[in-house]
């Protein structure tokens, strides 16, 4: 084999997909005009980012943390005294605070604002699949 088909060999993926898989994925590619390698390509690179992104620490300052932290514990606007009474915890027959419970697919992530773009990016795209 010549040099050059060793490289041009190295550089190609070949794999070995089942006839119902690559239907599959011939069909995704084309409701998104995409041919198949383009789309299984962007598709690789997305979950290579989500890999990266999953494991990734974000750093702030103990004054930006303690904001962020604020504004997830803050009740949302536009609640009635009632409503806000009772996330304090101090509704009739609550002698306990609240405290933070899980991420819900009812809460509505999508309005939260920290005002620090990077934190709520992750609260909206992560924070729900890396709770414990």
């Amino acid at each position: 084999m010549s040099r050059s088909a060793r490289l041009l060999s190295a550089k190609r993926s070949i794999f070995r997909i089942k006839p119902q898989v690559r239907e599959l994925i011939d069909r995704a590619a084309e409701l998104t005009g995409k041919n198949r390698t383009d789309f299984v390509l962007d598709a690789a690179r997305r979950a290579a980012e989500d890999t990266f992104l999953d494991r990734t620490v974000l750093t702030v300052n103990p004054k930006v943390y303690r904001q962020f932290v604020a504004r997830l514990d803050a009740p949302p606007e536009g609640r009635t005294a009632a409503a806000k009474e009772h996330a304090d915890g101090r509704a009739v027959g609550m002698s306990v605070p609240l405290v933070p419970e899980p991420l819900r697919d009812d809460h509505q992530l999508d309005r939260f604002d920290s005002d620090e773009p990077l934190l709520d990016d992750w609260l909206r795209l992560r924070a729900r699949a890396n709770q414990a």
